[in-house]
């Protein structure tokens, strides 16, 4: 686990290999997605597999799911096993009490969304004892949120519910976590490059240092296994990284060739 202040989720995890690096990087939770309108087995049994491979890499599991009822989320809970599950609708309170007593009987927190496109909704959940997540309601954007609702939160919202996402980036989230201090912080495009669907490895480290000093890997030694990790790596940390961006940059691309 990352040690920082805050929590730090990575999001859109498609494959074995996608959970490995968020696994490896330090990150605390991995995000899953499910998408409506209708729910798909194959899609079902592959999140089902993910999910099974990070929680046996020590990870927490969210599962994101838009789009899709009520009746089929709850059925989707009987089978993938989590420990956040993150609307990305506002729903109704009716709906989300009837997904909230299977996610209940499961152990699952309930993260509801408060998109900055509708501010209004964090007044509705204010006093909610469910997690929010303040993005975009279409999410996946790039696109920095509004700091007036992010000001409009209280502090001890903010610290024990609020998960701090949209356009978050290894540039700018850790201005962002030193001034609001949020329970957990939420990348999805900011640990990708361009066109690819699959996880960075790079550009997820970079987000991990950048948030809390999270070690970067060391450079693997030639028949030892998985990459060693240093108390405290030349390199480490995000002001190491500003000072010498390119050296930093090229050994992060090196452990991409060498794994």
């Amino acid at each position: 686990m990352c040690p920082a202040t805050s929590k730090i989720k990575l999001c859109g995890a498609n494959s074995s290999a996608d959970i490995d690096v968020v696994a490896d990087v330090g990150a605390d939770i991995v995000g899953l997605h499910l998408i409506g309108p209708s729910l798909d087995a194959g899609r079902i049994g592959l999140l089902k597999r993910l999910s099974e491979r990070a929680l046996s890499r020590n990870l927490h599991v969210s599962l994101v799911v838009k789009g899709l009822t009520p009746a089929a989320i709850t059925h989707a809970l009987e089978t993938v096993d989590v420990n956040y599950l993150q609307l990305h609708d506002v729903l109704e309170d009716a709906a989300v009490e009837f997904i909230r007593s299977t996610a209940r009987r499961k152990s699952m927190q309930v993260v509801r969304l408060v998109p900055y496109d509708s501010p209004q909704v964090f007044d509705r959940l204010a006093n909610s004892d469910d997690l929010i997540i303040v993005d975009w309601a279409r999410g996946g954007t790039g696109k920095l949120g509004d700091s007036l609702l992010l000001d409009h939160i209280p502090a001890d919202v903010m610290r024990a519910r609020t998960f701090l996402a949209g356009g978050l980036n290894h540039e700018n989230v850790r201005a962002l976590v030193e001034r609001y201090h949020p329970y957990a912080v939420d990348v999805q495009t900011g640990i990708r490059e361009s066109g690819s669907k699959s996880i960075s490895r790079v550009r997820a480290a970079l987000f991990c240092s950048a948030v809390g000093g999270a070690f970067l890997p060391a450079l693997p030694i030639a028949g030892r296994g998985p990459y060693p990790r240093y108390a405290n790596p030349p390199w480490s940390t995000l002001d190491d990284y500003s000072l010498d961006a390119n050296e930093t940059v090229s050994r992060l691309h090196l452990l991409e060739n060498l794994e």
